[in-house]
This record gives structure tokens, sequence and C-alpha cells, in this order.
């Protein structure tokens, strides 16, 4: 019969032991073929075309940016990263229909003819490491082989069609990123995933005889005896051994990786190990073993790859879009020549390399935290005065430019951003790994109320979580949501507020579902205590979240899309050339906000104009992509300016989740929101991390300008056109004769900004003035998370003309709900930008909106239908907004009278729309963006971008700064 082929892994350094797995497999399976997969690159000293085997370099097989996917892994992680390819390659270049795969240090001992039986039933074979229990004294115990994974991978009998195809496409995909050693995480190289196989493939063989894949894992359990017609294991014909781990100079260890079994507790199997190892040194095992790896070093330079630079490749160009072969040090703009170039700081120079070395070690980061800082000195001491050992492997050359010394006043030194330990929390501590103080879009997951037995008040997973931690709440408060619901609920608002400094909108939820009278108690208490709901202080850098958004917030998906959409053909003529002229482009992607449209439109312009970007999400759970402590984003982080659409107070956290060497070295863009026209002091340290500001609107850049430290750049956004569903007006419950004027606003985007009341006063004087037949649909995003907001605005309407929609709608039905009103309405006391009344304009609906904020930017009398106002001052806090501050209270008569005019003059209301769609058009369009955005990044790109970490110092007190400034301005 024709017996089954064979195939291993190997660099040259194991090819001793990959011709005596073949030999051992064809003395078994006469005729059968064997392939090996050489990882390593062809070496002058070894003839291959003698060898008892067909042979496959791993560049051959169809792996995106080989060197780069090289490059990333260490020599056991790559020898086992090429597997899935490997196969597929022996299906389509090879045609075969089915495959055994072996590590190269195992024996044949017998016929595998039960695996090709197997294989014409099921689409593979697995052996699970143990089929019975261990002690857990010794190496390895139960858990490490649960970590490490169910099955062990030295073998794998698998067959090649289309029940398997979907299979190794996924397979190659993890692998691609995730082939990491990294046991206490979770992962280990390419042996966890298959856990998954059983449940993915539609017929697995868990082989569970013990005559295959005999090793020390599970030796304990099997005795092994020769005979004189060979190896029997508990009786039964021994099929293969792994000699996994095997020390030839020491073989009474049986494995380097254990110390459950010896030589002495099995003496039995020692003339086993004895003939390996004289078949292994036969075969040459001397003359390769000394054979170097040839992936480790640069090209050129021939200078050593530690591991941490492997590490640090993988967080910052996973893809290879700037460096498809990081081994070529031949140019100035390979990845050895950007790791080497000095990066000025106040104390001294650095340079990527150190940074990278310094992100990469726990010990260094608790011992020395401020590496740019004043930290600085001590670290170039501690890196020329240790061994190249002691500082993982870094070269001499990689120190270049490495150097202490005050430089000239024109420099400062930058903030502070640690990297975020990514060590998964312990059980019980969930939230030491957000921000409290400042939530951002992870507030939704947290304010969702859990089930309990009384209606009110809500009590939120918030609150339970603080509950889990606090052995004295729990004796307290025995039943937090059932018999000691209410009382629970005063002491989270009463003490936990304060313990904790928990953020306003984390507070809501709860105190609006206590009555009146209890509510009031709350916040005289919280008067008493002298501005306590002032925003918070936020907690030091290295306490907070690595994200503020939670597994809820959809997935963007970036990680599969980011290669097959990198336009490497299409660079602008601005780009010069220069494969590094790139951006990081970082933001909410998957947010419904307001930031997550901004930065979506920024996706889409860049495609326009093929700008070279990698996308960078702050809202996906970032816990799937941690090792060793880091967050991996989806596509790295390789350019050298990067763009964020994050606000002020986000924009420490955000700069955490870049690696360090982008963080600290790259010319950092900002894209900020404020909607008020003064920007707070409390966050005018903001400033201090970035190279530039975008202001998206004129009363955005007017208010930052105050303060602002760095240039502050007009830059009107690209805002997508809505694109609606198809859908009639009675889904949402509309007459279809009737004219509906439409607002929309998000209960976290502080109700007293948004004002939805004066929209609802202004449509009732307008319908008492008017004899049209109109409507008001007033759609509330999250409304469970405020039923009491919703109950007052339906008081208010009081008519049944007035559609108060809270069902949660998609982001198309929102558009579509647009659509099927005739006209958008907007009352805000102040808007940063005004995104829905842009859209409205976009379908050319006439707009009546206040003639205050980012709106003034497109809207006047000839594009819409502005209302008058009263600059007011905020009489309590609505944080961020503090009491004291300014907004617009606008005119209720002049809007009456405006959405009056609308029904009544139509021409006139078309002829707006229509000038309002032109303007907008022209303003924050696609084409009109993606024109503005690259002659921006023009203007950035002709920079010395590499020098971004030279800015002009501070005077030493912040308030002493802007103190100044404001009397200058004044």
């Amino acid at each position: 019969m024709t017996h089954l082929p064979a195939c291993t892994i190997v660099s040259n350094n194991y090819l001793a032991m990959a011709r005596v797995f073949a030999e051992s497999y064809k003395l078994h399976h006469p005729g059968a073929e064997v392939y090996v997969c050489i990882v390593d690159r062809p070496s002058p000293k070894i003839r291959y075309q003698d060898l008892p085997f067909r042979t496959i370099f791993a560049q051959e097989l169809p792996i995106p940016a080989f060197f780069n996917f090289a490059f990333r892994y260490g020599i056991m992680e790559l020898n086992t990263a090429v597997k899935p390819y490997l196969l597929a390659h022996l299906r389509d270049q090879f045609g075969l229909d089915r495959a055994l795969y072996f590590d190269p240090d195992i024996l044949v001992l017998s016929p595998l003819e039960r695996f090709a039986q197997s294989l014409e039933n099921h689409s593979a074979i697995l052996t699970p490491h143990i089929t019975r229990g261990l002690d857990d004294a010794w190496r390895p115990s139960e858990r490490i082989i649960q970590m490490s994974g169910t099955y062990n991978l030295g073998f794998l009998g698998l067959r090649l069609d289309d029940s398997t195809s979907e299979f190794l496409e996924w397979w190659q995909d993890r692998l691609y990123r995730f082939c990491l050693h990294d046991i206490h995480n979770g992962l280990f190289v390419d042996q966890k995933w298959m856990d998954l196989a059983p449940g993915f493939l539609p017929s697995v063989d868990i082989e569970r005889s013990p005559a295959y894949n005999i090793a020390y894992w599970n030796l304990p359990h099997r005795k092994l005896e020769k005979k004189s017609e060979g190896w029997f294991v508990n009786g039964e014909r021994a099929g293969f051994f792994h000699f996994s781990g095997i020390v030839f100079d020491h073989l009474e260890a049986i494995s380097r990786y254990q110390s459950r079994v010896s030589s002495s507790s099995h003496p039995e199997i020692m003339p086993l190990f004895n003939e390996y190892r004289d078949r292994v040194a036969a075969a040459g095992h001397d003359e390769v073993r000394s054979t170097p790896y040839g992936f480790e070093r640069f090209d050129t330079s021939n200078v050593y790859v530690p591991i941490f630079l492997r590490r640090a490749l993988q967080r910052l160009d996973p893809y290879g879009i700037r460096w498809p072969n990081p081994f070529d040090d031949s140019d100035r703009n390979s990845f050895l020549a950007w790791l080497t170039e000095p990066i000025e700081f106040k104390g001294g120079t650095l340079n990527r390399a150190v940074l990278c070395l310094w992100e990469e070690r726990p010990d260094l980061i608790e011992t020395l935290p401020q590496v740019w800082g004043t930290d600085l000195h001590a670290y170039v001491d501690w890196l020329l005065s240790v061994s190249e050992e002691q500082r993982s492997g870094l070269a001499s050359i990689l120190l270049e430019g490495v150097s202490k010394r005050q430089l000239p006043g024109a420099l400062r030194q930058l903030p502070v951003t640690t990297p975020f330990n990514g060590g998964i929390p312990y059980e019980k501590e969930p939230l030491l790994s957000l921000n409290l103080s400042d939530p951002g879009e992870a507030a939704t997951w947290l304010n969702d109320a859990v089930p309990t037995v009384h209606a009110t008040p809500v009590v939120t997973r918030l609150g339970l979580k603080i509950y889990e931690l606090r052995d004295d709440v729990q004796k307290e408060f025995p039943d937090p949501v059932g018999e000691d619901q209410t009382t629970f609920t005063r002491w989270f608002l009463f003490s936990a507020v304060d313990e904790y400094r928990l953020h306003s909108d984390l507070i809501k939820p709860v105190l609006r579902s206590l009555p009146l009278r209890e509510r009031l108690e709350w916040r005289m208490m919280r008067l008493r205590k002298k501005g306590a709901l002032s925003r918070p202080r936020s907690l030091p850098y290295r306490a907070r979240a690595l994200d503020g958004n939670h597994p809820l917030i959809r997935r963007s998906g970036e990680a599969q899309k980011v290669a097959s959409s990198h336009r490497r053909g299409e660079v602008l003529e601005f780009m010069t050339g220069k494969p590094q002229n790139g951006v990081n482009l970082a933001g909410y992607f998957g947010a419904a906000s307001g930031v997550g449209q901004i930065v979506r439109g920024t996706a889409e312009a860049f495609e326009r104009i093929g700008m070279p970007s990698v996308r960078v999400p702050f809202d996906v759970d970032p816990w799937a992509r941690i090792f060793n402590g880091r967050i991996l984003q989806p596509a790295g982080a390789p350019f050298d300016v990067t763009l964020m659409h994050v606000n002020a107070d986000e924009t420490p956290r955000a700069l955490r989740m870049l690696p360090t060497a982008t963080a600290a070295s790259t010319f950092k863009i900002g894209y900020w929101f404020w909607e008020l026209s003064h920007f707070p002091l409390a966050l005018a340290d903001r400033f201090d991390y970035l190279d530039e500001l975008w202001a998206p609107s004129r009363f955005c850049q007017k208010s930052f300008e105050v303060l602002s430290t760095i240039p502050v750049r007009y830059v009107p956004p690209c805002v997508l056109a809505p694109e609606p569903n198809e859908m009639e007006r009675s889904r949402f419950g509309m007459d279809a004769k009737r004219f509906y004027f439409f607002f929309a606003f998000d209960v976290f985007s502080i109700p007293e900004r948004k004002n939805p009341a004066a929209v609802i006063d202004a449509f009732n004087l307008a319908a008492a003035k008017t004899r049209k037949d109109i409507g008001l649909i007033l759609h509330v995003n999250q409304a469970s998370q405020d039923r009491d907001l919703v109950r007052r605005l339906q008081d208010r309407a009081g008519s049944s003309r007035v559609i108060i929609h809270t069902d949660p709608l998609t982001r198309g039905n929102v558009d579509s709900l647009l659509a099927c009103s005739d006209a958008y309405v907007s009352l805000h006391r102040s808007e940063g930008l005004g995104l829905p009344p842009i859209e409205a304009l976009y379908l050319r609906k006439p707009v009546v909106a206040t003639d205050y904020g980012g709106v003034t930017d497109f809207l006047d009398s000839t594009t819409g239908f502005p209302v008058g106002y009263d600059l007011v001052r905020l009489s309590s806090d609505y944080p961020p907004y503090p009491a004291g501050a300014l907004w617009a209270d606008p005119d209720i008569d002049s809007a009456a009278a405006a959405m009056v005019r609308v029904v009544e003059d139509p021409e006139e209301s078309v002829r707006r729309a229509n000038a309002g769609f032109v303007r907008v058009s022209g303003l924050y369009g696609l084409e009109a963006a993606s024109a503005r955005f690259g002659r921006e990044l023009q203007r950035v790109f002709e920079r010395d971008v590499s020098s971004s970490a030279r800015r002009v110092s501070p005077p030493d007190s912040l308030p002493a700064r802007t103190d100044a400034m404001l009397r200058s301005r004044s």
C-alpha cells in the first residue's frame, strides 16, 4: 500500500535529527516521501541534495513579508509558526491530500498504519499530553500542561482537503502574529491554539494509545520494554518516541524541561536514549549543531538581534508595512538605522533601541521610571557600565548616540507615560485596570444595570465590582441586590463616590433612580463638601487603565484588514519616495461617538489619497492582544507621525497604549474636541504630550490657543455623508404626511449641554403659531441609562405630536430616521463641531441651530436658520464642564420663529438647505478633507520629524505660565 507522506521542520543545527527521523520513518514505511522545511538560510557547508528527504526552505512558503515574520520570532517560535503554511504548501504545490507532521527529535519505532486508517474517517489526529493525573510536586505539573496545551504538537495527522482548509487559514492567521512563547499568559507557540481544533474540525481522532508520542510528560504512566522484535509500551508495540528536550551530554536527565523522571527512576529507557544519541551523532550532529542560525543577525553589520528587538518589532510593524525586511541594514531607512537614530531630551540623548530595551524590562521600568526625564542620567550610566549580557544582548553598536548631558534650555523633559503593565489582574481585582476617575467609553459597560429584586434604586455593574473587592461592605450589606438594595445604594453614593473618586458619569445612573428628595439630599451633601463634584484628579499614570473601553465595544477587526488594505503603490508625490513617511492613525474606530465618526472619516480620507497608514484602535478589548504585559496593537505603529483622535483628558492613557519608541520619538498630533469657549486649566498640561494640535472648528481653535504651548491649526475634519437604510416612516411611528423636525442626542453627552428641553419648548411654541401639521421626533441614545430624564422629557412634551424615541438604533437606522424627517433642530448650549447638523445638510435638510460653537463655521442665514442666544454662566458643575464657565442659552422665541419659517416658506428652506449642502461638502466632504489632510501632512513630513523631542521648555510652574499668558492676551 502507499504510505502516508511525513514532514518535519528544522533549522540547520537540527538537520542530523531530521535525518534520523526521516530514516526511521522510511524504514517502517518503504517508499514514503518525507518533506523537511528548513527554517534557516542555506549554508554553503551543507550538501542539501544528499539528505534523505525533500527540502523546502521556509522563504519558499507563501508567508507575507517573510523576513519581517522571521525577524519577529525567536528560533523556536519561527520553527513552529511556519507549520500551517508548510501543510498548506504540501497540499497546493505537491498535491498531497493528507500528511503526518512529526517534530525532528522523534524516532519512529514501528509502522504507523493506524494513522492512515484514522485519516480515512477523521480530519485530524491529535495526541494528548497525558491521559491520567499527575502528582504536582514535580515538573511538568498538570497546570503547566493545561497552560501549554492539551495536545502535544510534536505530532499531528491532518487531511489536506476541504474539511481542513478553513481551519488551516485560521491557524495561519493566528500564528502570523501570535506564535509566542508566553505560557503563563496562555500562549505557547503553535500548540495552545490546537486546543480549539476538536471544536473547529468535523471529526478529530484523539489518539489515547500509549504507543504514540511517548515522551517525558507521559512516562510516569508508560512502561517501556525492549524485546527481540522491538520496543513495547504497556505491552503494546511502541509507535514512536519523542526525545523532547534531550541533552546528549547528559542523558540521565531525560529532558531539560522536566524534573519528574530520570534514568534512575526509569532505567529501562536508557538503551533507547543511548541508541538515539549514537544515531544522531552518526548523522553528523557535531558538524551541523554549531551552524549559525541564519536569522540571528542583521545582514550587513552582522549585529546580533536580541529577543527584545524581535518583541519590539511585534509591537511596531507586525505586517512589514514599513520594514518588510528588517534584517536589511544597508540604507538609512532600515530598521537598524531607525533604532540607532539619536533622540534628544533635556538631560541627554537616547535612541529607540535603548527605549525598546527599557520597555521590555519591568525591572528597569520599576527602578528607572523616567528614562527620558529625571532618570536619564542613571539609565545612561547603567547602559554604559554593564555587560552586553546584562543589557539583554544589546550590542555596543545599538548604543550609538546614547549620552548624558544638560542640553540647552530650548529642550524640555517629556511628561512620563510608562507603558502599561498588562498582566492579567487577580480575579477579584478587575477594577485595578480601570481609571474610575476618567473611565472614557468604559462608562457604558460599568453603568449597565444588574438584575435586582426591586426596580429601583439601580445597582450597576460597577457597584457590584466594588462590592466584590470589599469584605467590610459585604458584611454590612449581605444582599446588595435584594434586601439591602436601598442601603447598599446609599453607601455607593455617599461613600464609594469619594473613596474611589468616581467620575460623574458613573454616578448618574444610580442617582437618577432615586426619589427627588434623596437626590436633593445627596446634592446638598456634595455642596457641603465644597466642590467635591469638580473634575476628579487623574490617577497616577502607572495606575491608569490601559484602555478606557471594554469587550462590549464592537471590535474593528483591523488585524485581518491591514495587510491587504495598505496600498504600497499608491504614494502621493508629497511622500517623496520615503517609505517612512506614513501615519499611525489612532482613535476609537468602533465607537458610535462623534470622535469615532471623525477618526473613521480621517481613515477614509487617507484611503482616498493613498496615504500609508496603520490604524491604532483604542476601543478594542486589549486583553486578547497582550503579550509579556505589553499591548500588541493590530498593525503596530511603525511610522514617525502619529495622529491621535482622542480628547485632552485621554491623551496620556492613549500614549501608554503605543510602543514606547513610538510614543517617545514620533511627531505627535492631537485632534481634540472641546465644547466651551475656555479650555480648562486643569488640562493645560496635556499640551505637553504633543507636538501639534488640530482643531476641528474655529471655536475649538480659539479655546485651545489661550493655554496652548504648541501650534494649534484649524483643520476641519472629514465628515462622511450619512448612509440611511431603506426604511418607511411607519417604522418609527411617524405620520406619513406630517412635517417632522428631528433632534438626537446621547444621555452621556451631557443633556444640559445638548438641551433637549429647549427643543421641546420651541416646538410646542412653534406648533401654536402655525396651522401646518408639524411634529417632532426626538431620539435619545442610551435612554436606558437615564430613564428619569426620558420621563421628564415626555412630561414636558405633553403632545402626541412629539415622539420620544428610545429604542437602540444602529448607525444606519439613525441615518434613516434623519432621512425620514424633514428638518433638523439643535438648540445646543455649545458644540465643538456639530456633527448632526452637518449630516442633515448632507441630506439637504433645513437646519435650525443655536448660532454658537462649531456650527458657526458652516451655518449662517444663507445655509440654515441660526438662533440667537444669551451667554450664561453654568450655575453648577456638569463634568467635565465646571460651574462658572460660559455657554449659550438659546432664545426659545427665536427658535420657534425659525421653525415656523421652515415649514411656511418651503422655497427658502430648500434654498438654504441646498446652500448648506454645498458649504458642508466643500468644507467636510471626502474630496475636500482628503486634499486638506494631504497639505497638512506634506507640511509635517517636510519638518525634521525625527527630532520631535525638541520642544520649548515650559516655566517651572504651570499656573504661573498660564497666568502670564492670560495677562499678555488681556
